[in-house]
């Protein structure tokens, strides 16, 4: 395979077999040459079902190669795989502003922010999964995040007006 997609990078046939490729990479458990091939795949194909499959699998292949440093424990994500998770899911949500995997991994590029303790970067999108999700677990797990970010950062007076909406926001029955 390898050596057939050095020769012929850029036909749809080509993209068609690298994406095959990328799947037995995968499935070999070869999660980040896999995720590398997926992405090549998405910038090239022009089938919209493949485009998309490409994106969400460099994604779920980039995540699922971060592995955790103990048993039971959150993975520990470096800078380098946080960038290179953000530009993903960033181009993810630019071809596919509603698909189905966007609250997915939105949500997990937010909490991989909050996990590193980069709050500036995870308020904004969980305020918005929030907001827009709000009928869903990951919706509501992302208010309380939000919740909890403000107040780590001690913003009393918003922590106040964001609980204060959401209560008005939720039917009491």
């Amino acid at each position: 395979f390898e050596v057939y997609l050095s020769h012929n990078e850029k036909t749809q046939k080509s993209s068609r077999n690298r994406y095959l490729y990328a799947e037995l990479l995968f499935q070999r458990n070869k999660l980040r040459k896999a995720s590398l091939n997926y992405e090549k795949v998405a910038l090239v194909i022009k089938n919209k079902k493949i485009a998309h499959d490409s994106r969400y699998a460099a994604i779920l292949s980039l995540d699922k190669s971060v592995k955790p440093e103990a048993k039971g424990k959150p993975a520990k994500w470096s800078d380098d795989d946080e960038k290179d998770f953000t530009r993903l899911v960033n181009v993810y949500v630019k071809f596919h502003p509603k698909g189905k995997f966007r609250l997915g991994v939105e949500f997990k590029k937010a909490l991989i922010a909050y996990e590193k303790e980069n709050y500036d970067l995870a308020a904004p999108i969980f305020m918005r999964l929030g907001k827009v999700y709000s009928r869903r677990a990951k919706g509501l797990k992302s208010q309380d995040l939000f919740l909890d970010i403000l107040n780590i950062k001690k913003d009393y007076k918003q922590l106040t007006t964001y609980s204060k909406s959401l209560i008005r926001g939720r039917k009491l029955n």
